[in-house]
């Protein structure tokens, strides 16, 4: 109960003002201190004490605090028993805590006024068997009363019930036995003053409740959170798992989808070789082509080799590589096919250098300029333009040709696909941009195509800066 246990000076003046309620002998002083108590604990719009008439059956108000109240007379909240929320507590002498009375089939209101939000704690103040009245109080906000505020009210009852019978009982003592009313009003100190102890063991025992329920949900939450972590990386290990799976199916079909041709080729010229006349003039021709063969088979090892290299390298050192001198170093390779295909090359660094895995990147470009010589424009003079800038968090490598192109939008879920051929005019294994993906995405960079056909391919590769 927070009004109980949040703060030692607010246990204090609770027990204070409970003993004083408890020891006092004039009714209406318990009124103060009960409606003085409450007031001074509790955050409320209206509190009103009722006295109980048992002949009448009714309840009457003897002090209604409150602003909004004001203009209203005593007279017309005047409550039957057993009617409204107040009545039904003088019938099962019970307090309750009704948040949004206003639904509530039992809360009853003066014609024309209106409510909302309003909020109520009402507690019979018994004596004996009987009720001696009640109290109750209300909020009219969005805020409801709760439970521990319920239960400070209930604390605060429970005393002003208790000063009423002792009031009832020195009473009929000084009427029957006057002479004993001084040994008995000791015996009634002493019995609130053991109350008044046992009370404070019981707040006791609730606080330590209440650091035990503190304990047990910091705990819920930690291990709340511990799963939802593990959950997390076992997600994360399961989608790298699946990964792991689709790349060593997909690279044993390509084993098998590459090897065979060139492997079969090999047989069949093995079966028509004469090994009887190794003169035979045919057997030179045979010669060739399997030499032809095993060049074409050293080729696709050394393609299945690289996707391996890539698939493996889970952590990959980087270096800073000068960016056009790079980029010239691969031109070179190619000058042959550039000069004699007369393709124009124009390179725009706006970077000096930048870090990457170097094998990745030259296998990247290496790429990226075969290609760009194999499709090459056929009916107009052949540029190729690389352009290389830096980004606040990234740099960008454009590169595009005005090349035979394809229609990239029609092959959008092909394009970095395995075994995928756009044009048919040469001669090619369609592993390409598969292999530019795979070392763009060991790069932890993206990449993205656009083409149209007779209008060149532009691919664009963005490195995310660490």
């Amino acid at each position: 109960m927070d009004q109980l246990s949040s703060e030692p000076s607010e246990r204090k003046k609770l027990l204070e003002l409970s003993t004083k309620i408890a020891t006092t002998l004039d009714e209406a002083q318990v009124m103060h201190l009960l409606g003085h108590g409450l007031s001074s604990l509790l955050l409320y719009d209206t509190m009103a004490i009722y006295v109980a008439d048992h002949e009448k059956k009714v309840l009457t108000p003897i002090s209604i605090e409150g602003a909004q109240w004001q203009e209203i007379s005593k007279e017309k909240w005047v409550i039957p028993f057993g009617t409204g929320i107040l009545g039904s507590v003088m019938t099962t002498l019970q307090g309750e805590l009704v948040n949004h009375a206003e639904w509530d089939s039992r809360s009853v209101y003066p014609p024309g006024l209106e409510t909302k939000d309003e909020h109520i704690i009402a507690i019979p103040l018994r004596l004996g068997n009987q009720c001696w009245g009640a109290f109750a109080m209300n909020r009219m906000s969005v805020k409801e009363f709760t439970e521990d505020e319920f239960e400070t009210a209930q604390f605060l009852a429970s005393y002003a019930s208790l000063a009423l019978n002792n009031i009832k009982l020195i009473n009929e003592i000084k009427v029957t036995q006057a002479l004993r009313t001084i040994e008995l009003e000791a015996a009634v100190q002493n019995r609130t003053e053991e109350i008044a102890t046992q009370n404070e063991e019981l707040i006791a025992q609730h606080e330590e409740i209440l650091a035990q329920r503190d304990i047990i949900e910091n705990h819920s939450r930690k291990l709340e959170f511990t799963v939802k972590e593990r959950t997390i990386e076992l997600g994360r290990s399961y989608d790298e798992l699946k990964k792991q799976f689709q790349k060593l199916e997909q690279f044993s079909f390509i084993v098998a989808h590459n090897l065979r041709s060139p492997v079969a080729r090999i047989m069949g010229l093995a079966n028509i070789f004469n090994q009887k006349d190794l003169s035979d003039e045919t057997n030179l021709a045979i010669l060739t082509k399997t030499v032809e063969a095993a060049r074409g088979l050293d080729e696709i090892i050394r393609d299945l080799n690289q996707i391996l290299f890539v698939q493996n390298k889970t952590s990959v050192e980087k270096v800073n590589v000068q960016v056009s001198e790079f980029i010239d170093a691969i031109k070179n390779r190619f000058m042959h096919e550039i000069e004699q295909a007369g393709i124009v090359v124009k390179v725009q660094a706006e970077v000096t250098s930048f870090p990457t895995v170097l094998p990745f990147f030259d296998s990247i470009l290496t790429n990226l300029f075969s290609n760009a010589i194999k499709y090459k424009a056929q009916t107009q003079p052949s540029i190729v333009t690389i352009l290389f800038t830096e980004g606040e968090n990234e740099y960008r490598l454009i590169f595009e040709d005005n090349g035979l192109g394809f229609d990239s939008e029609k092959y959008a879920d092909k394009l970095f696909q395995p075994f995928q051929r756009f044009n048919t005019h040469t001669e090619g294994k369609g592993l390409g941009l598969y292999l530019v993906k795979s070392q763009v995405d060991g790069l932890g960079a993206s990449i993205s195509l656009t083409s149209k056909s007779g209008a060149g391919t532009k691919v664009e590769i963005v490195f995310p800066k660490e």
